[in-house]
């Protein structure tokens, strides 16, 4: 069963073949070479669909099916309607278009496979392209017009923000409060110092600048007086920042209120802002992300063939592999027919002869036939229209007696009627 399917990809008459049963095993191969061919159109199809439009594997499936049905159909007409003419000339002009609409098939069924082939490097390159393609984005984002007042005002919002809220950070970096802090920090260090050479001389440690006798004596008195006289200090300089404090927050107070205005108007403009380049920028990434469709893979073949020589000769080695076996069917059908003819053809075209024949005579017997008929129906016409002469002839002579006439010379005169244009 199967192999009457094969035989009828190639067009062959098993009632022929089976008088030529040498060239079975060859126009069988030829037929499973179709349907191979088909196959990988249609595993071709299946990859490029995928690639191209991301569609559901069924769906690929069913598509690359239909698109193999139609090479298998394509092919089948072009190997049946190959056949030796007398002449180069002839023969050229029947094969010609047939090897080269071969060849464009067998490009576009071989590109998706080699494609399939070097995927994983194919998908490399991709990737490293989108993070150039990245990188140069946000180059020319940072740079575009309409964009460059954001880090400004991205600025100015936190200071206000800041100012807005009453931050105690925002006091403290008050000039003003920063002096005094600084002021009461190097007081409180002196008064450290004092207070650890008034201990160190009481305690008659052996620390620098002490006299290391135990007790209150002249020096020891002469620290307590020191470490009070910067206690003092110390007060006086907490005084003054709690007062420079209260100061910068009554200023901040006020200028919360003018910072909070000022927010209510910058921060629509920068949220806009905002909101303009991330939507250009989600817009990007979704189409970069969408960038791995059939052109995208071609373009990273060929910039993977530029720089790996390695990945250029495989690229080429695999078209041509199957580019060639796309164009198998056609040309095996080429070389048989520059080789003599088989036995097969020899019969078939014997048998065709034989076919022609008959039906040429079987057309002249229905010409006869037909001709026949037209002549008789002439005759039919004729002899009904010298009775319907004879009958008007004698309606006209009613008062004439049948043996007046004779039966021969009315005849003639009928017949002579008749030829002149009744």
């Amino acid at each position: 069963m199967f192999s009457r399917f094969l035989l009828s990809l190639v067009g062959i008459r098993e009632a022929v073949l089976e008088q030529a049963p040498s060239d079975r095993a060859r126009y069988l191969s030829l037929g499973a070479i179709l349907l191979g061919t088909a196959a990988i159109a249609a595993v071709s199809m299946t990859f490029a669909i995928q690639m191209a439009v991301r569609a559901p594997l069924p769906l690929a499936v069913f598509l690359g099916i239909g698109w193999g049905a139609f090479i298998l159909v394509l092919d089948r007409a072009m190997v049946i309607g190959m056949s030796k003419q007398k002449g180069w000339v002839r023969t050229a002009v029947l094969v010609v278009p047939r090897v080269g609409l071969a060849f464009l098939l067998g490009v576009v069924v071989s590109t998706p496979i080699v494609l399939q082939i070097f995927d994983r490097e194919i998908q490399t390159q991709i990737k490293v392209e989108q993070a150039e393609n990245e990188s140069d984005y946000q180059r020319d984002l940072a740079a575009d017009p309409a964009y460059l007042t954001i880090p400004d005002l991205e600025k100015k919002v936190a200071e206000l923000s800041a100012t807005a809220s009453r931050d105690p950070a925002v006091i403290d970096r008050n000039p003003a409060v920063q002096q005094a802090q600084a002021a009461y920090d190097q007081a409180s260090a002196e008064l450290s110092e004092a207070v650890k050479d008034e201990t160190c001389e009481r305690a008659g440690w052996n620390c620098p600048n002490s006299t290391g006798v135990e007790g209150i004596g002249e020096a020891a008195r002469a620290a307590m007086d020191a470490r009070q006289e910067k206690q003092r200090v110390v007060d006086q300089k907490l005084v003054i920042l709690n007062k420079a404090k209260a100061d910068a927050k009554a200023a901040e107070d006020i200028n919360a209120v003018a910072a909070q205005a000022e927010l209510q108007r910058v921060q629509p403009e920068l949220n806009r802002l905002r909101e303009a380049r991330d939507g250009k920028t989600t817009a990007y990434r979704v189409k970069s992300a969408d960038s791995d469709g059939l052109a995208a893979r071609l373009d990273a073949l060929d910039t993977l063939s530029e720089t790996s020589p390695s990945v250029n000769r495989m690229r080429w080695v695999l078209w041509a592999t199957f580019l060639a076996i796309e164009l198998l069917p056609v040309l095996l059908k080429l070389l048989q027919m520059g080789g003599g003819e088989t036995s097969y053809e020899r019969l078939s075209r014997l048998s065709d002869e034989s076919d022609e024949r008959a039906a040429q005579a079987r057309i002249a017997q229905e010409e006869n036939r037909v001709a026949l008929e037209r002549e008789m129906d002439a005759d039919r016409e004729y002899l009904d229209a010298r009775d319907q002469l004879n009958r008007r002839r004698t309606e006209e002579r009613p008062n004439r007696q049948p043996e007046d006439y004779d039966d021969r010379a009315a005849s003639a005169r009928v017949d002579s009627d008749l030829h002149t244009g009744s």
